[in-house]
Parts: structure tokens; sequence; C-alpha cells
């Protein structure tokens, strides 16, 4: 087995409203396309995903501290769909900074 790790990611404190597409793009789209290419693949990678402590206000399930965090939460929904319906192997890393 061979592990990879998903490191991409466009992070902003304070979006404005021109920061959407890049955010959305690289914290949520890529990754899911990713995951879509490893389904089809057969693959036996297990992928490592970056988490942010901004996901959670609280450490838990809190609120996000952004929309950042939030659209990286939002990511997490699609890995565990991914898990469950194709067998992928992926964790999820909570990184501190």
């Amino acid at each position: 087995m061979t592990t990879k790790f998903h490191l991409a990611g466009k992070y902003k404190r304070n979006h404005s409203s021109l920061d959407l597409d890049e955010i959305i793009n690289s914290n949520f789209r890529f990754g899911t396309q990713l995951l879509e290419a490893m389904s089809k693949s057969n693959t036996d990678i297990c992928l490592i995903n970056a988490g942010s402590y901004f996901q959670n206000l609280d450490q838990n399930c809190g609120p996000a501290v952004n929309l950042y965090g939030a659209v990286k939460e939002a990511f997490t929904k699609v890995l565990d769909y991914y898990c469950d319906a194709n067998g992928l192997k992926i964790i999820s890393l909570i990184i501190y900074t």
C-alpha cells in the first residue's frame, strides 16, 4: 500500500468576495476530483488529508472560525462519502499552527 498526502489548500483568514472561487476550488473541488479519480482507478493508495483547526472553533464540533474552515469541514463529509461508498482508505489530520 502506498501513502499519499493531500495538502493542497488556499487559506484566507478574512476572505473577500474575490476569494470565493480560489477557496472553494483549492479546498473542496480539487480534493473531490482527486477522490473521484481514486475511486475510478481501484487504487490501493492510503490518502492522508490535512485538515485545519479553523474547521471547529471549540475543537470538537462547534462552528467554523471562517469560510476557509467551513469549506475544509464540508470536505470532510465528501471524504466520509468516498470512504463509505468506495472503500477508500483516508485519514484526516488536523494541523495546528
